[in-house]
């Protein structure tokens, strides 16, 4: 009888830490552990529940030990570790059914939850090993379909293309009708699309294509983009066009509308990509207007040359919060201080030299308008020849000649040993023409040098670096700088450029291509065939949450991210 009453009680407390596991779950919106980069976080009556459901599968541990529900606690427990973002002591429950209950019915998902884990906790290669050998062998039809959907998912997100259109052809053809076909196709056509093989895309897609649900619609955004990229731009208008028409999600419609702008613009039809941008934002989707009024924005600056409507929607995207708000607050920042140095130049007012090498500066690094930047740079070479700026000026054109190939750089570091002997200038000059260094004439500090104004130089090179040049690069790379989004080149898309925005792609997958930093440190690593005007617009990945910059003047560069 008194053991009888003991079972019922440890039942009862499993129980009712199961309801309240079901109802957390149940307003998260649950995936059943599908997809680790669709993993939502608790908020509010959640995390009571879950953290109240991990409590009572304590007491069941601690209280009934010797009880047959003690797998079920420890997983159960596992499982509510997990939610609540604690993956070390997930881990350890998991395990911990594994090895004391590995011939149970639950360690084949507690080995499905660990490796599950294991990718949230970064070590995605001993979680494709677990999932390997449970896709080949474990006897829950469950598991073995959820370990081959999350194989080719972990290979998606480490960029393995190659590697995730395998595993993804080989769960569809395993599982035509599983729980995740229809994310595993969109998957595939994601992959497809991304090493440009347009054609086998828009036709792997077809089965979903049919009706404009949820897959059917984000199925059409890349069969669309498939179009663009092959140069079939009225058939992807067309499809972008009945999205818009038919889809009954806004975001997705307004995500259709943001892709339709984007191939009129290849087409160089800038005032009509700016309407079809308004017409995007029109449709009333809050979570795109940040990025739609940062497209506006763009095109404004870099295709219609006004600045100041730029400058009003860089602005307007700062204002919506969005995860494009701090590159529009940057770039908003350069196109004000564009306008001031300009005011100053036309003024002769202030150091002259200084504003323009400031304002080439702002072009390149800021904008990334690299010809721009060479035309204040020869301007200030030309008209002030022997300021301290005109020998900065001329290293960064003599480093960007000698990445294009052109002997020219040879004339302008010969002119700076010339002009500016006994200097660090100098010395930087003198190795890059195959000659020794000598030693550096000490000047007294220049209140009006950038170094005072700035902790680095950008375009030309910092004292710290002027002062061991036999330590540096022979064309002295600046301190720092992030590559901004896009420079000037061709409209013409590359192959395997992604979609932007998180409406058009799958939870987790990246779709705007990571930029590396390191290209646009040095002047000499901006070319118009590095990456198209094109993807530009499409590419730019971020540093976090969004936040506007408030520094007087920012050389970084900041970059969004889609979240």
């Amino acid at each position: 009888m008194v053991a009888g009453l003991l079972s019922c009680a440890y039942y009862n407390i499993l129980w009712t830490a199961n309801k309240e596991y079901e109802k957390a779950t149940r307003a998260l919106d649950f995936a059943e552990f599908w997809d680790p980069y669709e993993q939502k976080k608790l908020a509010g009556e959640q995390v009571r529940l879950v953290d109240s459901a991990a409590n009572r599968c304590g007491k069941v541990l601690v209280l009934h030990a010797d009880s047959k529900w003690v797998d079920d606690a420890l997983l159960l427990m596992g499982k509510c570790f997990l939610l609540g973002r604690d993956y070390e002591k997930a881990l350890k429950k998991f395990r911990e059914v594994n090895m004391l209950y590995s011939d149970g019915d639950l360690s084949e998902e507690a080995r499905y939850m660990e490796a599950y884990t294991l990718v949230l906790h970064g070590s995605a290669d001993e979680a494709q090993t677990k999932l390997q050998n449970l896709a080949a062998s474990a006897d829950d039809d469950r598991i073995r379909e959820k370990a081959a959907y999350l194989l080719p998912r972990v290979s998606l997100a480490d960029g393995d293309c190659l590697l995730a259109i395998d595993g993804f052809a080989a769960y569809l053809e395993d599982y035509a009708n599983g729980g995740r076909a229809g994310q595993a196709r969109l998957a595939l056509g994601e992959c497809l699309v991304k090493l440009g093989m347009y054609r086998e895309a828009i036709e792997d897609l077809q089965p979903l294509i049919g009706k404009l649900d949820d897959n059917g619609v984000r199925a059409l955004l890349r069969v669309g983009k498939a179009h663009r990229m092959l140069g079939e731009r009225d058939t992807a208008i067309g499809i972008f066009g009945r999205i818009m028409e038919g889809a009954a999600e806004d975001t997705l419609r307004a995500r259709a509308g943001i892709e339709e702008a984007m191939t009129i613009l290849v087409e160089g039809r800038y005032e009509d990509a700016v309407q079809a941008l308004a017409l995007a934002d029109s449709i009333g989707a809050r979570k795109l207007t940040g990025e739609i009024n940062y497209r506006i924005g763009l095109v404004y600056e870099r295709d219609l040359g006004d600045f100041e409507n730029a400058t009003a929607h860089y602005d307007e995207s700062v204002k919506r919060k969005s995860e494009y708000s701090k590159i529009a607050a940057k770039r908003s920042r350069a196109l004000k201080n564009i306008k001031k140095y300009r005011d100053e130049i036309a003024a002769g007012t202030g150091d002259v030299a200084k504003t323009r090498y400031l304002l080439a500066e702002t072009y390149l690094y800021d904008l990334g308008m690299q010809e721009r930047a060479v035309e204040e740079l020869v301007a200030v070479t030309d008209s002030f020849p022997d300021s301290q700026y005109a020998a900065r000026s001329m290293l960064a054109l003599a480093a960007h000649l000698r990445s294009e190939g052109d002997d020219a750089a040879i004339a302008y570091y010969e002119r700076i040993v010339e002009n500016f002997p006994g200097t660090a200038y100098a010395n930087v000059a003198r190795i890059a023409l195959g000659l020794a260094p000598i030693d550096v004439v000490e000047e007294k500090p220049d209140a009006a040098a950038p170094e005072a104004a700035a902790p680095r130089d950008t375009l030309g090179v910092s004292r710290r670096d002027l002062a061991s040049p036999e330590e540096g690069r022979p064309d002295a790379p600046p301190q720092g700088g992030e590559r901004p989004g896009g420079v000037p080149g061709s409209m013409e898309p590359t192959p395997g450029d992604s979609l932007a925005g998180e409406d058009s792609v799958l939870p987790g997958e990246t779709s705007l291509e990571a930029m590396d930093p390191d290209i646009m440190r040095t002047f000499p690593g901006i070319s118009d065939s590095a990456r198209s005007r094109y993807e530009g617009y499409l590419d730019f990945t971020g540093t976090g949450p969004a936040e506007e910059d408030t520094a007087a003047r920012d050389t970084t560069g900041v970059r969004p991210e889609e979240e």
